[in-house]
C-alpha cells in the first residue's frame, strides 16, 4: 500500500499540469469573429520539470533584517510534492512590476545538492520563480498549504497585525504580563488592534491572542517590536 501512495505522489505533478491545460482554456468570442481558445499565462514548462526534481527544499523568512533567516528544511517527499502540485495552478496576474520584498523564499535543491531555483512566496498569494526575475510577473497560488507545513515543522504562526484605531485615548494599557515584563500600548486601543492567523483565517484581539496562548509574546515581539511598549517588573 505504502508503494502504491508513493507512485501516486509521484504522478501528481503529471496530472496537475494536465488539469491545468484542461480547465484553463477559455473561449473568447467577439461580434462578427470566430471564436478563440488561448490559455491564460503559466508558469513554463520546463522550468516546472526542473521544479518537479526537487529533493530538498530550504525555507527562508525574508522578514528579517539579514533576510536571509533559515526557518527549516523540508526533505518528507510527500510534503515536497505537495508543495510542487501548487506550482502548475499558478498564472500570471497582469502585466510584468517591479519586486517588492517577498515574505518567504523557498530554495528548491535537487538529489546531488544542486540549487535549481528559488520561489520568492508572498503571504497575499503571489509566487515568483527568481530565475524569472526580469521584473516581477505575479502569479497566485495556495500560499497556506505551504504555510502550515512550515508551521507543523516549527514553531512558527504566520500572522497579520492591523492596528483599526485611528485615534485614541492616550494612557498606557495593559495587555499581557510574564514573569519578568509588562506589555502595554500605548494608548486604549485593544479592542482595535487584531490578529489575523494566515493558515486559518482566524481574527481576534492582539489582547486575546495574548492571553488564551495563541501565540507567544517571544514571536510577536520579534515579528512586532514596535506594536507593544515593555516595561521590567
Amino acid at each position: 500500500m505504502k508503494k502504491k501512495i508513493k507512485i501516486g505522489i509521484l504522478v501528481l505533478p503529471i496530472i496537475v499540469i494536465i488539469i491545468v491545460l484542461v480547465v484553463s482554456i477559455f473561449i473568447e468570442k467577439k461580434d462578427g469573429d470566430t471564436p478563440q481558445i488561448f490559455l491564460p499565462e503559466a508558469i513554463d514548462a520546463s522550468l516546472l520539470q526542473e521544479l518537479f526534481a526537487t529533493n530538498k527544499i530550504i525555507v527562508r523568512d525574508r522578514r528579517t533584517e539579514d533576510n536571509d533567516n533559515v526557518m527549516t528544511t523540508i526533505t518528507d517527499m510527500e510534503e515536497i510534492q505537495l508543495i510542487l502540485s501548487l506550482f502548475p495552478r499558478a498564472t500570471m496576474q497582469g502585466e510584468t512590476f517591479t519586486c517588492d520584498g517577498s515574505n518567504l523564499a523557498l530554495d528548491m535543491y535537487d538529489s546531488e545538492d544542486r540549487l535549481i531555483d528559488t520561489i520568492n512566496i508572498w503571504f497575499n498569494g503571489r509566487m515568483m520563480p527568481r530565475s524569472l526575475a526580469a521584473g516581477c510577473s505575479y502569479f497566485m497560488m495556495d500560499v497556506s498549504i505551504i504555510m502550515n507545513i512550515i508551521e507543523i515543522h516549527t514553531e512558527n504562526k504566520f500572522f497579520i497585525v492591523y492596528d483599526n484605531s485611528e485615534v485614541c485615548d492616550d494612557a498606557l494599557e495593559l495587555i499581557f504580563e510574564d514573569d519578568s515584563n509588562f506589555y502595554y500600548f500605548t494608548c486604549i486601543k485593544s479592542d482595535k488592534v487584531i490578529i489575523e492567523f494566515v493558515t486559518t483565517g482566524r481574527k481576534m484581539t492582539v489582547k486575546e491572542a495574548l492571553n488564551e496562548n495563541f501565540i507567544s509574546i517571544d514571536e510577536l515581539m520579534k515579528k512586532q517590536p514596535d506594536l507593544l511598549y515593555k516595561v521590567s517588573k
